[in-house]
């Protein structure tokens, strides 16, 4: 049987230390034209502050599931939260913009943690039927994290200045964090040696299993797009359309409202038409989100409000995909679900960064970019699913509790 959480609140309150983990990667966008001048950079440089954390996230994310798999999802977890604690202080004292990057990329080391942790004790505690279900939750709060965070950044960068984000950052993870880790039992009932051949081994399993590959990129473009769609148009919207920086991200989190709504019936239309059916409908709405988007560019290019309608599609879309996506690439691999978790949270990772560093090379003040951004997202996940289909998702692991519930 599997094991059941200590308390009903608490996969909610682990949900938030994911939500703020998410919050670091975009909470700084509405500051990021304040931060160009602050330091006498470009918008190019920026940028990096988005790519050095996703490297970050990406590195970490391998070591980090195998070290929660032999050393314990509990202790590993604290570590990330310690680290995340202490570079969030270096990100708000740093001088210059180099050191801002060097612990924005240590922020992402610590920050990949939590996501991957609390996905593998969520696969502890429920059943796969039960797992789909709270995937769908940390999917929203994670899309819902990503919207919310540009309207707090936006806010603290107005009234406190730039550094003002990080230090809500600092707070926000030592509050978590009492809230959360002295109630938070240990969940792994076998804990696996740590060591780096069978690690290696782990991975090229997974790596060599196109179906599990597959399923983890399908979210993944979509996160990774849409994230650096958002970083984009916080530029234009700001800069361009003169959209005060304070109410930016209103516009975004109205876009991204689209995954919350959708995440409220994801998990009842996985039980009641199959996860594939799911994953197609939503891979069908990221599709038509970006011919939504060129339309948009093409007859509204000036218009913050048209502009923002294809965000709620692209992020009901993201709804869609994310559990069930998770759920079918989680099930070969039951007894190695961190690793699976570390693999899924660093592709994941590892496609923001290079949509952010895409983003900030492609951007030209004009909305086409947004557009070229968004419709290539699209396009790409599209052909991701057509050339899944077909296939089988063959087990390669043994089965654990889960299939025996």
């Amino acid at each position: 049987m599997s094991l059941a959480p200590p308390t009903r609140s608490m996969p909610y309150r682990l949900a938030l230390l994911v939500a703020l983990m998410s919050m670091s990667i975009d909470i700084h966008f509405p500051a990021l034209s304040t931060m160009v001048d602050a330091f006498h950079s470009t918008h190019q440089a920026l940028q990096l502050t988005i790519s050095s954390l996703c490297v970050g996230l990406f590195l970490a994310g391998f070591i980090i599931g195998p070290m929660a798999d032999a050393y314990g999802r509990r202790r590993v977890l604290h570590v990330c939260l310690l680290g995340f604690a202490i570079t969030s202080f270096g990100c708000a004292w740093a001088p210059t913009l180099d050191t801002l990057l060097l612990f924005r990329f240590l922020q992402g080391v610590f920050a990949a943690g939590a996501p991957i942790i609390v996905m593998a004790i969520l696969f502890d505690w429920y059943t796969h039927e039960e797992f789909a279900r709270m995937g769908s939750l940390i999917g929203m709060v994670i899309t819902f994290s990503l919207a919310l965070a540009p309207v707090i950044g936006g806010h603290l960068s107005a009234a406190f200045g730039w550094r003002s984000i990080f230090w809500f950052l600092l707070g926000a993870c030592v509050l978590l964090s009492a809230i959360s880790l002295p109630f938070l039992p240990e969940t792994l009932k076998e804990k696996k040696p740590f060591h780096l051949k069978q690690v290696l081994a782990s991975y090229a399993d997974i790596f060599s299993s196109w179906q599990v590959i597959g399923h983890l990129l399908l979210p993944s473009i979509l996160i990774g797009f849409i994230v650096g769609y958002v970083s984009l148009a916080s530029y234009y919207f700001i800069d361009v359309l003169r959209v005060p920086k304070d109410h930016y991200g209103y516009f975004q989190a109205c876009g991204t409202l689209g995954n919350v709504l959708f995440c409220l019936f994801a998990s009842h239309w996985t039980a009641r038409f199959g996860a594939h059916k799911v994953l197609k409908g939503g891979v069908l709405m990221a599709g038509l989100s970006g011919l939504f988007f060129l339309f948009m560019a093409l007859f509204a290019p000036h218009d913050p409000y048209l502009l923002t309608m294809p965000v709620f599609f692209l992020a009901a879309g993201i709804a869609m995909v994310f559990s069930p996506a998770m759920s079918l690439a989680m099930r070969s691999f039951g007894r190695e679900a961190a690793t699976v978790s570390a693999t899924f949270a660093a592709v994941r990772m590892g496609l923001l960064g290079v949509c952010a560093y895409f983003a900030g090379i492609i951007y030209n003040e004009s909305v086409t970019s947004l557009a070229a951004l968004f419709v290539t997202g699209s396009i790409l996940t599209l052909i991701v699913y057509v050339l899944l289909q077909g296939a089988t998702l063959q087990p390669t692991a043994p089965s654990t509790a889960h299939d025996q519930t």
